[in-house]
């Protein structure tokens, strides 16, 4: 067979069939997953008049949080998919402006610790947070924040 018996269909003309798009997902498994209905655009944050942008950053913030958390407790990665999950349902259904991002990572790492059974002592859970505190929001122990003592102990010593 050449590449022009391949292209042309039963008549024997170099027509193109039309193609039909392929269905990975049987609709009928899954009728909840039609294309539909899309996914709602209003979020209990953009209800509090928080931007989008502002809310996906603050979202991506918190998982990130809950990343490094997981990471310093010596977490399996299931564990901290699931910490990341109900941290990302929690603000399906609660405003930014009711709960900060450091308090709901801090309890979701937690729940979900308890529901993975890999236990860790709240204690030891809210060191790392403090730990993560200080190192983002004030710099200490950072590069940035070496930089600039080093910075002041020349301009003292001049």
């Amino acid at each position: 067979m050449s590449s022009k018996d391949i292209g042309a269909n039963s008549s024997g003309s170099a027509e193109e069939a039309p193609i039909t798009p392929v269905v990975v997902v049987d609709r009928t498994l899954h009728p909840l997953l039609t294309t539909q209905n899309p996914p709602p655009t209003t979020t209990p944050s953009s209800l509090d008049s928080i931007s989008p942008t502002a809310e996906r950053l603050h979202r991506l913030h918190g998982a990130s949080l809950i990343q490094s958390a997981c990471a310093l407790l010596s977490l399996n990665p299931s564990c901290t998919a699931t910490a990341c999950t109900i941290f990302h349902r929690l603000y399906h259904r609660t405003s930014l402006r009711t709960l900060d991002v450091w308090s709901a990572g801090m309890g979701c790492v937690a729940l979900a610790a308890k529901v993975e059974e890999c236990p860790r002592r709240i204690r030891e859970i809210v060191t790392v947070f403090v730990h993560l505190y200080r190192r983002r929001r004030l710099g200490v122990g950072s590069d940035e924040a070496k930089n600039n003592d080093d910075d002041k102990s020349s301009s003292d010593e001049q």
